[in-house]
């Protein structure tokens, strides 16, 4: 299930139920891969893992856990989220940045309402603190994913989206446009922000990179 979030001032994509369940089924599936890959060789796709991030990964699979490494930024993942809408329905692409697997969906979409929440978390999937601290941590990592996934544009970033030369507010919930949300371990989302026009196959990204 979506949900649509559209007023002057932001936009926002909300996942949640069953097939948010299946993205997080797929991620893991392409994570564990390559995190295995990485233990066995390692490296993945030429990137060379550091000893000391191999001993890391290696006391994560003592615990049970998975811990591919995307290098320093990212800990959150490495997926790029691309929501596009076509009529009552959004397609969503979920790409993994480094292995290049792609998992598509056509969501049907839900009107949203005044109780949902479209707030982002941020997350972190793959943490070292766990095998570097002995000590009991005050927040420990739990290393689960947020209930629903929340994509969002909003301050910064839809001012610098609204001042683009092809921004046409009409079209926002068209075709027109698509909209890309990648996994970052920085900022106060933890995702960057691009949006493709269809039209001129234009990009731009409106990340607030100064806020990070």
């Amino acid at each position: 299930m979506i949900e649509i979030l559209k007023l002057s001032t932001e936009l926002a994509f909300r996942v949640y139920g069953e097939k948010l369940e299946q993205i997080y089924q797929w991620d893991y599936a392409i994570n564990k891969a390559v995190f295995e890959e990485q233990l066995e060789t390692g490296s993945y796709k030429g990137f060379i893992i550091s000893p000391g991030i191999k001993f890391l990964m290696e006391k994560a699979k003592e615990c049970g856990k998975i811990m591919p490494y995307y290098g320093v930024g990212g800990s959150s993942g490495a997926c790029i989220y691309t929501f596009q809408i076509q009529d009552s329905q959004c397609s969503l692409k979920v790409e993994n940045c480094v292995t290049k697997d792609v998992l598509n969906l056509l969501l049907t979409i839900e009107e949203a309402n005044s109780d949902s929440s479209f707030v982002r978390h941020p997350e972190i999937q793959f943490s070292i603190a766990p095998y570097i601290f002995d000590e009991e941590l005050t927040h420990p990592w739990s290393g689960g994913r947020n209930q629903q996934l929340v994509c969002k544009i909003a301050g910064k970033e839809y001012q610098n989206l609204v001042t683009w030369k092809n921004w046409r507010e009409e079209q926002s919930l068209t075709s027109q446009y698509a909209y890309s949300f990648g996994q970052v371990s920085l900022g106060p989302t933890g995702l960057t922000v691009k949006v493709f026009d269809n039209q001129t196959e234009e990009t731009i990204d409106i990340t607030d990179y100064d806020d990070w």
